[in-house]
């Protein structure tokens, strides 16, 4: 993720990114998913999930809950050869 963070955005490309993993937050001792769960909700969606059968899932709905803050997220160590930047903050919403 934060090879994305460190090389796309500018003036006309943003990313929206889906974490499925924590990340270490630069000088907090919380994780990134620890501090969003204690953001307040800026709005909520019902969307449907179909049916995966390979996976064994039926259809259902799911609800996101949308939640935002100003983050710097720590380079993971094995990144620090290809040349990244130590962290890169990110604001959200």
């Amino acid at each position: 993720m934060l090879e994305e963070f460190a090389t796309v955005p500018n003036k006309n490309n943003h990313l929206l990114i889906r974490a499925c993993q924590d990340r270490r937050l630069l000088g907090r001792s919380e994780s990134l998913f620890d501090y969003l769960s204690q953001q307040p909700c800026e709005g909520t969606y019902i969307i449907n999930v179909p049916a995966d059968s390979r996976r064994k899932r039926m259809p259902r709905e799911a609800m996101l809950i949308v939640r935002c803050g100003q983050v710097e997220i720590q380079r993971p160590d094995k990144l620090g050869v290809f040349g990244y930047p130590p962290s890169v903050t990110q604001v959200g919403c």
